[in-house]
């Protein structure tokens, strides 16, 4: 199984809307939903065509980042009202360095109905005491590793359950006009059955920094992930020309990156065949659309989703 891990923007949850059950496998790919936003239509309208094509997300219910993760009241009325919609999600606690064993008991016994999960993004200060809350649990589902915050011993308490490798593998820059032209990106949905997880996720093609809203419009860089020969992911990163500071409408910088994308597509069609995300860039460059770069990233995010599931499904 493959779980993106996506904040809850519009162009984010437009991606699930637009494979989800319709380009990949709604039973292979499982998002993982943190709500971000103080306005929850996008989120409800995604949530409401996940479950139409049953698809039953993961949805974090202590957010660490946006609006929900400073407004507690708010926060409680949102998960009710997305328990209402779908009562089949399953909810996750983020476990961070101050996370205590009274606030997870607090999150298993607030939600019996529900299956649940833990994201580990540090290791538990009392692992035992977990372990029992787990044990007591009827309706726990998975924990999630953050492969850069937790360690192999530490998961290997933890290996009755199922288990899944959370990365972030994207490495993202301050500057797009920083990026080179590839770069390994991960290895693991080759491997991650024979280490004992039941399943790998990651960030997609945005990592886990977050920002309310993207810096200036300088250099545009669309990220394409691909396989390469030897059971590897590679991404690359196609920019706009270069410019010395001098800020560009979006469409106008996506004009300049897409060609070089559109190249590479042409030139591994076999290889992408299976990427519906692709042939929508080249409609857009063949119509000479001009196009948001809000538009571009939701369609790099459908394509890393369809990687995954092409490479699972096989």
């Amino acid at each position: 199984m493959y779980f993106p891990l996506l904040r809850a923007k519009r162009n984010e949850l437009l991606a699930l809307r637009e494979s989800i059950g319709i380009t990949v496998n709604n039973k292979i790919i499982i998002p993982i939903i943190e709500a971000v936003n103080s306005t929850t239509g996008d989120l409800f309208r995604c949530l409401n065509e996940l479950k139409d094509k049953k698809s039953n997300p993961v949805i974090i219910v202590n957010p660490q980042v946006g609006f929900f993760s400073k407004n507690q009241r708010k926060l409680n009325i949102l998960i009710d009202e997305i328990i209402e919609i779908n009562p089949k999600v399953c909810l996750a606690y983020w476990l961070t360095e101050g996370t205590t064993l009274d606030q997870l008991d607090s999150f298993f016994k607030k939600f019996p109905e529900q299956n649940l999960a833990i994201i580990h993004a540090a290791s538990s200060k009392d692992v035992e005491g977990l372990l029992t809350l787990l044990e007591e649990s009827e309706n726990f589902k998975w924990n999630f590793f953050a492969n850069e915050k937790t360690g192999r011993k530490y998961r290997s308490h933890f290996s009755e359950y199922n288990n899944v490798l959370l990365e972030d593998s994207f490495n993202k820059l301050d500057r797009n006009a920083d990026y080179e032209e590839e770069e390994f990106f991960s290895d693991s949905v080759y491997i991650y059955q024979d280490e004992g997880y039941v399943g790998v996720g990651d960030y997609t093609i945005l990592g886990t920094k977050y920002s309310e809203n993207g810096g200036p419009a300088i250099t545009a860089a669309i990220h394409l992930t691909y396989e390469e020969e030897e059971d590897e992911i590679w991404i690359k990163h196609f920019l706009s020309e270069p410019r010395e500071k001098v800020e560009e409408d979006g469409p106008t910088l996506v004009s300049e990156a897409l060609p070089k994308l559109v190249e590479f597509i042409e030139e591994n069609e076999a290889a992408l065949a299976f990427s519906n995300a692709c042939r929508e860039f080249k409609e857009i460059h063949e119509s000479g659309e001009r196009t948001s770069l809000g538009k571009i990233k939701k369609i790099s995010i459908k394509h890393h989703i369809e990687l995954m599931n092409h490479i699972i499904s096989r």
